[in-house]
């Protein structure tokens, strides 16, 4: 026997052999069931027979109807041992029971009263109020306007701003007498100041009240600091 045939019989035996033990599990584990099947249980067989005919007449039981069926563990009853049971039916209505009222729980009913009743009525009232106003404002105007061409002046303060390279403009009014009576500064584009110093500006404005005029009519003039 070659090498390659011993190898195949053990192999086939090993099968044989699996197969057998997974035969034995089965039979015994998993294909269990009971033999024989359970006892049945007991059970009571009771058959009655009418003796009369008709609509409402009585029944009579005939004890010799009795049949026994076979078996060690089958109980038997005849109909007299067999308990009676009420021939009258139970109905809603007796089963209704009508409630009864506790009068002390209940509220009395009353009467209640009517009434009715008007009034009217007017009236007035004294009122008063009171307020003021007041306001001011100043300006110039009219026939007020720039004056041009010479008009010479009897004083005129020093016009020079020393230590600050640029212009301010202030614009005086003068009476007729010639004198300043406000000055104020300007900036626009016919007369751009251009120090913005605040004061230096307060002082040429100071200056330019100081300014006295010739007399002649009531105008604006522009003194040029610089």
């Amino acid at each position: 026997m070659t090498k390659e045939q011993k190898n195949k019989w053990i192999s086939s035996g090993v099968t044989a052999a699996s197969m057998t033990i997974l035969l034995l599990l089965l039979l015994f584990l998993g294909l269990k069931y009971e033999v024989p099947p359970p006892p049945p249980q007991k059970a009571i067989y009771i058959e009655l027979s009418a003796g009369g005919g008709g609509g409402g007449g009585a029944t009579q039981v005939n004890n010799s109807s009795q049949r026994t069926v076979s078996g060690d563990d089958v109980a038997t009853q005849n109909a007299v041992d067999a308990p009676s049971l009420n021939s009258t039916p139970k109905t809603n209505a007796n089963l209704i029971q009508t409630p009864k009222v506790d009068e002390r729980s209940m509220y009395k009913g009353g009467r209640g009263g009517t009434g009715s009743g008007g009034g009217e009525g007017s009236g007035t009232g004294p009122g008063k109020g009171s307020g003021f106003g007041q306001g001011e404002g100043g300006g110039s105007g009219g026939n007020i306007g720039y004056g041009t061409g010479p008009r010479g002046y009897t004083y005129m303060p020093n016009l020079e701003i020393d230590n600050e390279n640029g212009v301010v403009y202030v614009e005086v009014h003068v009476n007729e007498a010639g004198n300043v009576i406000e000055a104020r500064i300007i900036s626009n584009s016919k007369f751009p100041t251009t120090i913005t110093n605040s004061k230096i500006q307060a002082d040429c404005v100071a200056r330019a009240k100081t300014a006295k005029f010739k007399k002649g009519k009531e105008e604006f003039r522009i003194i040029i600091f610089k």
